[in-house]
């Protein structure tokens, strides 16, 4: 949250220094020419507002600039974790989530993957492990006698789980891959060396063979390699069909645009965000109370960090399109839920969209009444065809009497009882 560098001959001491003269917007060459390139596009991507003029501090870890205990835990603990891994040379907690995302597809009951997850992070008391750890003394195998009782043997080099793979084999025809003893966890996971089915069979045999490794342990001598595989690919099977059976075509149901009360005019945006270029566009269409478009436009935006901001861009652009065509009373109608509650609520001011926070609300006050609603998206569509009709190349778009023919379609089919 501050420059990476500061250059020697800058020219600005003063946030102020780098607006426009007389304005709050951002001077785009000042700012280049004061900061180095990262630092110029962090600050690009910041939107002060045209009336919000004093300063307030506020906690960035919270949407809302709210401090709270939870979002200051989870800032210590993820820049904790960040350090670990770099002192370790391990990745970080977000390779982690990748391969829990990996796992959560998976077929499998919700015990197996939480069984495998502690496989895959190395949590299972094995006899090596606990021997590692100076809990145990031995490490042999209880079954075959082998030292260094992994799970990489239990699963695999074990004499239970030889004829149990053998088992298996016979009933689904399943072979085991070539896996490495250090690496075999997440291999499984990759779908280089298997198929996701696959490698859901083997992950419920080794959860299988671990469980039998435990109830043995426990003194239960009874466990057949062959019933235990049958098992196993019945489950698989029950798995694959239940998720197919529950998987039901909803019917398609259009939300609806509804028209406004009569006298007011409905003000509909939407807009469409791109991380990797760090740009968006926004859509605006203003229609009357028997549903006829009055106005409509598109704009390209530039230095846009984020899906709430550029939403709040669009909303920002469809209230002062409204203003200057005269309109006054205004329904602005939203598929950003998020959005639609901050510009309810009174505690905006400290959000990251704190600028456009308060001038939408500043706007909306020079109309005689205004109001805030939500709407699905199904019910925007029209905003969002015009979001779309902009580029880097052709940037803006106002349309005050002839419209796109797409419009007219999405906004005639609005006014079509259903």
């Amino acid at each position: 949250m501050k420059p990476i560098v500061r250059f020697e001959d800058v020219q600005a001491e003063r946030v102020c220094d780098l607006f426009q003269p007389g304005s709050r917007r951002w001077n785009i060459q000042k700012v280049q020419d004061n900061f180095c390139t990262l630092d110029a596009e962090e600050i690009l991507k910041l939107k002060p507002g045209m009336r919000l003029e004093e300063d307030l501090i506020a906690w960035a870890y919270e949407k809302n600039g709210q401090y709270s205990v939870r979002s200051c835990y989870r800032m210590l603990k993820r820049e904790s974790d960040q350090l670990d891994s770099f002192k370790l040379n391990e990745p970080s907690t977000s390779e982690g989530k990748r391969w829990w995302k990996k796992l959560w597809k998976l077929k499998v009951p919700p015990k197996v993957r939480i069984f495998w997850w502690r496989a895959m992070q190395n949590f299972l008391p094995t006899k090596a492990e606990l021997r590692r750890r100076h809990v145990s003394k031995e490490d042999y195998c209880e079954t075959c006698g082998k030292p260094g009782e992994s799970l990489f043997h239990v699963a695999f080099k074990c004499t239970f789980a030889t004829r149990f793979w053998e088992a298996l084999r016979d009933i689904t025809g399943c072979k085991l891959p070539h896996l490495h003893p250090a690496t075999w966890t997440i291999d499984l996971m990759n779908g280089k060396i298997c198929t996701q089915q696959e490698a859901a069979l083997i992950i419920c045999g080794v959860w299988s063979l671990w469980s039998g490794r435990n109830a043995r342990r426990h003194g239960n001598k009874q466990w057949n390699p062959t019933l235990a595989s049958r098992h196993i690919a019945t489950m698989i099977e029950d798995m694959i069909g239940l998720t197919q059976e529950t998987k039901v075509d909803s019917p398609c149901r259009r939300g609806k645009w509804k028209k406004p009360d009569a006298g007011w005019q409905k003000v509909n945006t939407d807009a469409s965000f791109l991380l990797a270029s760090g740009s968006g566009s926004g859509g605006v269409v203003i229609r009357d109370d028997a549903g006829r478009v009055i106005a409509a436009s598109s704009k390209f935006y530039e230095h846009v960090p984020d899906v709430l901001t550029a939403e709040a861009i669009a909303a920002r652009d469809g209230v002062l399109l409204a203003r200057a065509c005269g309109h006054e009373k205004i329904v602005l109608e939203m598929d950003n839920l998020a959005l639609v509650n901050f510009l309810r609520s009174d505690t905006g001011e400290r959000s990251s969209i704190a600028g456009l926070w308060h001038e939408i609300r500043e706007i909306g006050r020079e109309f005689d009444l205004f109001l805030i609603s939500f709407v699905n998206r199904e019910g925007n569509e029209a905003a969002h065809f015009c979001a779309k009709l902009t580029s880097e190349a052709n940037r803006d778009a106002l349309w005050t009497e002839a419209f796109p023919i797409g419009l007219m379609g999405i906004a005639d089919a609005d006014c079509i009882p259903a």
